[in-house]
């Protein structure tokens, strides 16, 4: 269409692309930008509230985990990528840390998710972790709610659609019409805490081997293996 490059803007995520683009586009304007992703989640308060970038000046990625604290099995996944939000500052370190996840997963059987957290585990990539009462994976439903987190994913298995699922649990805030739902909105948080009661669990016990806690143990003290960060890429691997 006619006059389409003279309002056209690009987006770069970090500054050699800038220039990249700049060389070859003079005329277009280019910004450089760090940028949060989030999928398949439901936010109780206003994302900004979270004040990710502040929280962790230092690092360059900053996610999501896995797991729920009250459930004792997932005291031996800490620190394990969800992969449904996170936080990427603009630089050459993490356009490097995309290239390489590109890489595995061409390479490998296994999640992006697992793929990341292994990666993590070089500590040149000042990966941080976000704490679970502020981003949780679905795995907060099986807990008992006491605390909400301020983004929760919803992502688990069921036999209705995402949207279906969504309006049976109150999760939907729009109008037949197309405006605000605004009940649906204030009432978000109770609606988080009641949801979805069949995945409530009821493991109080850690059922793992004295053999893998053991070794375990000795991977977190001598540092082969700390949290069990390449154990998860085999993980999904072994699945398959």
């Amino acid at each position: 269409m006619y006059g389409t490059l003279k309002r056209a803007t690009a987006v770069a995520f970090e500054k050699e692309a800038e220039l990249v683009f700049q060389r070859h586009y003079p005329h277009v304007p280019v910004i450089t930008i760090d940028f949060t992703a989030v999928k398949d989640s439901i936010w109780t308060e206003n994302f900004l509230s979270m004040d990710v970038e502040a929280r962790f000046p230092q690092a360059n990625l900053i996610f999501d985990t896995v797991g729920n604290d009250q459930i004792p099995i997932y005291q031996h996944m800490k620190g394990w990528i969800c992969g449904s939000t996170f936080f990427v500052r603009g630089n050459k370190m993490t356009v490097e840390f995309f290239k390489k996840v590109d890489l595995l997963m061409r390479s490998r059987q296994s999640p992006d998710s697992a793929i990341m957290t292994y990666l993590c585990g070089a500590a040149r990539f000042k990966c941080a972790k976000m704490p679970r009462w502020m981003v949780s994976s679905s795995n907060f439903f099986m807990g008992n709610r006491d605390i909400t987190p301020i983004i929760i994913q919803v992502d688990h298995e069921s036999n209705l659609t995402k949207m279906e699922l969504f309006k049976r649990e109150k999760f939907v805030f729009r109008m037949d019409n197309g405006t605000c739902n605004y009940t649906a909105l204030a009432f978000i948080r109770q609606a988080v805490n009641i949801a979805l009661p069949e995945l409530i669990s009821t493991e109080t016990e850690d059922k793992t081997s004295y053999l893998f806690r053991f070794l375990e143990f000795l991977n977190e003290i001598i540092g082969f293996d700390p949290y069990h960060n390449k154990y998860f890429l085999h993980v999904h691997e072994g699945i398959v």
